[in-house]
């Protein structure tokens, strides 16, 4: 699937940026667990939802069971070169995306804020994510923007 700007997280500056698109293919734990939340998000932004109802509303979803919990080994393959993550890093690497259940990210090695840093919280006290840069693309040449 193509993830779009609203599947960010809500402190996301870029929440609402239209050029913002994520080829991304999911392992079968993310594709029961994170794709489903995806889609819920989706369609309340389709249904003209703000920001905050949006992620109110995922909350809730998640409160009473109505959206499944995270499962352990949830990666997403984000390898296309026709990704384009922000204004800010642009086409960016090919990498992993890594959920998992609320984690302080200077456990798994992150630094200050941002996405050049390796990892976000998704959800706010939910989840959170770690992005694992590969050398090469999905179609096998090398990333030769390595930085």
């Amino acid at each position: 699937m193509v993830e779009r700007s609203w599947a960010a997280g809500i402190g996301d500056p870029e929440l609402w940026n239209p050029k913002l698109r994520s080829p991304i293919c999911f392992n079968l734990p993310a594709s029961r667990s994170y794709l489903p939340m995806i889609i819920a998000k989706t369609k309340l932004v389709l249904a003209g939802k703000s920001k905050a109802q949006a992620f109110d509303a995922i909350e809730a979803a998640l409160d009473k069971n109505e959206l499944p919990a995270l499962e352990n080994g949830t990666i997403g393959y984000m390898m296309s070169r026709d990704g384009y993550l922000s204004d800010r890093v642009g086409h960016w690497h090919p990498y992993l995306m890594v959920l998992v259940p609320l984690t302080d990210a200077k456990f798994l090695g992150r630094g200050p804020a941002g996405i050049s840093d390796f990892g976000a919280e998704e959800i706010p006290g939910r989840m959170s994510l770690f992005l694992i840069p590969a050398s090469k693309w999905s179609d096998g040449t090398a990333d030769s923007s390595q930085r």
